[in-house]
């Protein structure tokens, strides 16, 4: 299960071409619009599609097709015909998105910066420790106006967003932030802000190489990988995960931390940002926090057949109180993580709502060299709640605007820790772990 491009296939959905297609890519774009007409009607859990007459959907949209000159507007009639779903997880990744050399995610430079379109601003709501942008003294609670001589107003300009629903459009728009925000590894970047008292600032800084080990999965471009754990004052343990990939050294890496700090007071787990990944990751690392032998984070159906999302416990599993940071940027893996850890009442979740997106997905080659993302499956939660476009709703809803973050710049993290420390210590059972009862 994939849904960790959905940002950036969005924001390329809608391109340019410089040069006219030759027939044979014509045809071939034709093709691919087909391939992704005939992959939703054959895998889509719900043989209806909640009753939305997709033959015709495909004649409104194909026969531009036939006279369409660029890819561009090949990318966009596929991303309107998606767009009739009104579901996550079905986009188009195009084929830029791929460096031939090494499968890369462009781009492949860092700044360390997490900005979001909120109230008309392009808010900075994170900055990365040790990044470029944090060396230069960039700071949570200021509005991004300029990038590189580009306005913020230019930037978030889109042509035929008129087309497109709501959530693509900011999507779309968060995605050229951080399209913008990136670069190659050692360009110079100049952002210029606008901080709380209206003073005017400009950074200068050059792009670094991203911290995490970058990982590929499936037809997945190779992703950074960043797993950080700390203890942090009080005996609170905190981990951040940048994404659910690279399970063999993200896994053994959490439950390390786990076993050496079993008796901390608490545990965060970050995973603000986190876009998601394999989906069968989310029970591995849940073993290591459930306080059941065997846990269930919801369901994944498809048309034919069900499979549970199980944490199984390990034998050295952290029982103290657990925090969940999420925010818009938590999608995926992240959302039934925190979503089946919430709805079994193991951890409680501090940040602000999730997207809701949190469709089991794939990635298949299509004939003009694109990618697609297509859902196969829906997501229940273990109360059997259907989750797609509900998202986690934090039980700590934490204020996102520039106040609050110039005020605190980590004011999510900051009710986490306060939570914890104050939390009061429940009655735990003596017994030990793994006893073996008198009758075995």
């Amino acid at each position: 299960m994939l849904a960790c491009v959905a940002l950036v296939s969005v924001c390329s959905s809608i391109v340019k071409a410089d040069q006219p297609s030759t027939p044979s890519i014509a045809d071939r774009n034709l093709e691919a619009f087909d391939m992704v007409w005939s992959r939703v009607r054959d895998t889509h859990w719900d043989k209806t599609l909640g009753g939305l007459d997709w033959e015709a959907c495909k004649a409104e949209f194909r026969p531009s097709l036939e006279e369409a000159q660029d890819i561009g507007k090949v990318r966009l009639a596929m991303a309107k015909l998606l767009a009739k779903l009104g579901q996550s997880h079905f986009v188009v990744i195009p084929a830029e998105a791929y460096r031939a050399e090494d499968q890369s995610l462009l781009p492949s430079g860092w700044s360390g910066i997490h900005a979001l379109w909120l109230d008309g601003d392009a808010l900075v709501i994170r900055v990365d420790r040790e990044s470029p942008a944090s060396k230069s003294g960039l700071l949570p609670g200021m509005t991004i106006s300029q990038i590189d001589n580009v306005s913020v107003a230019e930037l978030v300009s889109i042509d035929s967003a008129e087309s497109l629903p709501p959530k693509e459009i900011n999507a779309l728009v968060n995605a050229r932030l951080a399209q913008k925000l990136g670069g190659t590894i050692g360009q110079p970047k100049t952002v210029t802000t606008t901080s709380i008292d209206d003073s005017v600032q400009t950074f200068q800084f050059i792009l670094d190489d991203h911290p995490g080990e970058k990982s590929q999965f499936g037809n997945l471009p190779a992703l950074p990988v960043s797993i950080h754990t700390e203890m942090l004052p009080d005996n609170i343990g905190y981990i951040q995960l940048g994404i659910f990939l690279d399970p063999s050294r993200v896994i053994p890496t959490i439950g390390d931390f786990v076993t050496a700090h079993a008796d901390a007071k608490g545990m965060i787990i970050d995973l603000r940002g986190n876009m998601g990944g394999m989906g069968a990751m989310a029970g591995g690392i849940a073993g290591w926090f459930s306080t059941e032998k065997i846990s269930s984070l919801g369901t994944m159906n498809t048309r034919d057949s069900q499979l549970k999302f199980i944490a199984f416990q390990q034998r050295a599993f952290f029982q103290g109180p657990l925090a969940i940071l999420v925010d818009q940027g938590s999608m995926s893996t992240s959302e039934i993580f925190a979503e089946g850890l919430q709805a079994i009442g193991r951890a409680e979740i501090f940040g602000q709502p999730t997207p809701g997106a949190a469709l089991p997905s794939m990635i298949e080659l299509l004939p003009n060299g694109d990618r697609f993302l297509h859902a196969f499956a829906n997501y229940v939660n273990p109360k059997g709640v259907a989750f797609e476009g509900k998202g986690v709703q934090p039980d700590h809803l934490v204020p996102l605007d520039r106040f609050s973050l110039s005020n605190s710049p980590d004011s999510v993290l900051q009710s986490a820790v306060t939570w914890l420390r104050d939390h009061k210590e429940t009655q735990q059972s003596t017994q030990q772990q793994d006893q073996t009862s008198p009758d075995e």
